[in-house]
């Protein structure tokens, strides 16, 4: 879906986006939208934090109306102070923090449970 160039890029930008959010700094990392035409496209996606190791938050969309740099940044902050298993990530944690972007392709409609692959394909019921 995305090469390793967008996919260290959107790594970066999600560290630089949590580091303005806590005050860390002023810069969010050089965002060209028209640089990166994925980043406009509509994708559900879900941000996962870890310290040490450890599952810090994660919150997700399965779908979105929205462009992927859009739903990226809600994600992150909302993995960052909303993941109600957790307390709110605190600015001296953001060093140690790890950062995990999942980036759902297109929902597709299965006729047979056979198509389904375990450990690749997430389910969605309606």
């Amino acid at each position: 879906m995305i090469n390793q160039e967008e996919r260290s890029y959107l790594l970066s930008y999600s560290r630089s986006i949590l580091e303005k959010f806590y005050g860390v700094s002023d810069v969010v990392d050089d965002f060209k939208i028209s640089d990166h035409a994925f980043l406009k496209k509509r994708f559900g996606v879900f941000a996962t934090l870890y310290n040490s190791g450890k599952l810090r938050g994660c919150m997700g969309r399965l779908l979105s109306s929205d462009p992927l740099f859009e739903t990226l940044k809600y994600c992150l902050i909302n993995s960052a102070t909303s993941d109600s298993r957790f307390p709110a990530v605190q600015a001296e944690e953001l060093d140690s923090l790890n950062i995990e972007i999942s980036i759902l392709s297109e929902l597709k409609l299965i006729k047979d449970i056979d198509e389904i692959i375990i450990g690749k394909h997430g389910i969605y019921l309606y």
